[in-house]
């Protein structure tokens, strides 16, 4: 049996899914306040984690501070959710 070999650009694999897929993956704090996604002022303890919702083309979607609730969130949009370590 022969094995056959597929192309896929970079591009359609990103979007691979879309629109219905959603991965969901912990983000640290600072890296959400370095990007100015946190609320100017807004004091975290350092370490703390959220979870971010993000599209399947890799843009981010929401931002919880818990894990069921970016899933419940997900999935109330419509998307299946997966985890992403």
């Amino acid at each position: 049996m022969r094995d056959t070999v597929f192309s896929i650009s970079k591009e359609a694999l990103a979007n691979l899914g879309a629109p219905h897929l959603a991965y969901v993956r912990e983000v640290d704090a600072s890296v959400l306040s370095a990007e100015g996604i946190l609320p100017t002022g807004m004091r975290v303890k350092r370490g703390t984690r959220f979870f971010a919702v993000h599209l399947a083309n890799g843009v981010r979607a929401a931002v919880h501070d818990d894990r069921d609730s970016a899933f419940a969130a997900a999935r109330a949009n419509g998307l299946v959710p997966m985890a992403v370590h």
